[in-house]
Order: C-alpha cells, then structure tokens, then sequence
C-alpha cells in the first residue's frame, strides 16, 4: 500500500521534473509600462420602473491600476449635471409628469482587457455600484426610501488611441438591476495614462 503511494509520488515528482523547463517559459505577460488610468466620460444613463422612463446625464470619472497586460481594477465615481423629465403613465391609464436624475454612482470593478491592434482595444468589467436618484413624484409605488441602491454591476466598452497616452473610451454599463426596476448607462469620454 506504501509502495504504490510511494511509486505515484515518484511518478508525480519526475514528471514535474521533466515539465519544469517548459514551464519555465510560460511567463506571466509584462505589466503595462504606465500602469495608472484615469478616464471622464459623459454618461447618458437610462433610469427605468413600470411606467417611466429617465435619461438623465452623469459626469464619471474613473481612476484604475493595469495590473498585468490583460487584468486591472478600477474605481469610479459620478455625479449628474442633468436631470430628465418624462410621463409617467400607470396602469390604470392615467399620467403625470415626473421629473428625476441619478444624483451620484460609487462603484468597484475588476477589469479585462484585450489589444485588438496597436491602437484598440476592448475590455469588460465586473463589480459592484452604489449610488442615489431623486425623482420629483413616486406615482409607481417606489418612495425616497428606495432612492439609494446597491447592485451587482457590470459593462463592456472600447479603447481607441488618438494620441501616445490618450484615448478615446466608449462603454455601456449596467450599475443597478432589481426587478423591473434598473439603471444603465452609455458612456463617452477621454482616457489618460500615467
């Protein structure tokens, strides 16, 4: 019973042994040579509940470490610069006029990249976000207690270079989703390395 354990632990050992050179060629890909990001976008985001529809406009900054050639993490933080109004129509059939913004979005991300060329390049992210909307009426049912959010969130998004260490940056991001309630986002803006 020792023998065959001891027979597998050999056979395990010499096969490390004789794989050991080629795994001494796997590398792990080169850490970018300017490692820190930041990026400020013009988001429209799309706040929608049974009934209405919002399409406020949000400044977002983002601020991230490339980690390795494919990996990173980013923080990121935005604020509203314009509010929206639209018709609130119950199923009853009746209508109101509501007005509302996202006043601040908070997130989290792990984010992926991949080079599609010397200039381009696409990434995805995957996190958490917080944040806070005010509407000027709650005819749906939702009160200010449900103004502020916590969600899962996640986007995907595009990176061409325009100048050595610019880019221009496009994305759409998912920051709260629950029921059939949700805010989403399409983002534009300009991407700096340092």
């Amino acid at each position: 019973m020792w023998s065959d354990a001891l027979n597998k632990m050999i056979a395990a050992l010499l096969g490390l042994v004789a794989t050991a050179p080629a795994l001494a060629q796997l590398k792990p890909p080169p850490v970018p040579e300017k490692v820190f990001y930041m990026e400020t976008s013009i988001s429209t985001v799309k706040y929608a509940e049974p009934g209405l529809t919002l399409g406020p406009t949000a400044l977002r900054v983002s601020f991230g470490k490339k980690t390795s050639a494919t990996f990173g993490y980013e923080g990121m933080l935005g604020f509203s610069v314009r509010n929206a109004e639209n018709t609130y129509v119950s199923t009853a059939g009746t209508s109101s006029s509501v007005a509302g913004e996202i006043n601040n979005l908070y997130g989290i991300y792990i984010k992926a990249r991949r080079n599609l060329g010397k200039d381009l390049e696409i990434f995805g992210k995957l996190g958490m976000a917080s944040g806070e909307r005010t509407l000027s009426a709650y005819p749906s049912g939702l009160t200010a207690a449900d103004n502020k959010f916590l969600s899962f969130s996640y986007g995907l998004g595009a990176k061409a270079a325009i100048e050595k260490d610019m880019s221009v940056v496009f994305d759409y991001m998912s920051y709260y989703h629950k029921g059939l309630t949700s805010v989403d986002a399409f983002a534009l803006g300009l991407a700096l390395d340092f």
